[in-house]
C-alpha cells in the first residue's frame, strides 16, 4: 500500500464511552491538525506512537491550508 508521512499537532486525546444493548464500550479518539495533503480519506489509517488508528473524519481548514483529522484507535 501507499504511505504518506505528515507532521501533525495532536490537539486532543480523549476516551469516549458509548452504551448500547451489548453494554458500555470506550474508544480512544485523537484529533490532529496537519498541513493540507491531498488523498487523506476516512478509508485510511494513521500510525501514532506505534498504534494504528482508523480515520473517522477529515476536515479541510481554510483554503487547503490544513487538515483536522479525527481518528479512533483500531481494535
Amino acid at each position: 500500500g501507499d504511505f504518506v508521512t505528515l507532521r501533525a499537532e495532536l490537539l486532543t486525546d480523549m476516551i469516549t464511552e458509548t452504551v448500547d444493548d451489548a453494554g458500555a464500550t470506550s474508544a480512544d479518539v485523537l484529533t490532529f491538525r496537519s498541513r493540507y495533503a491531498r488523498d487523506v480519506r476516512t478509508s485510511d489509517r494513521l500510525l501514532f506512537n506505534g498504534a494504528a488508528y482508523n480515520i473517522k473524519s477529515v476536515a479541510i481548514i481554510g483554503r487547503r491550508r490544513s487538515l483536522e483529522i479525527k481518528a479512533e484507535k483500531a481494535s
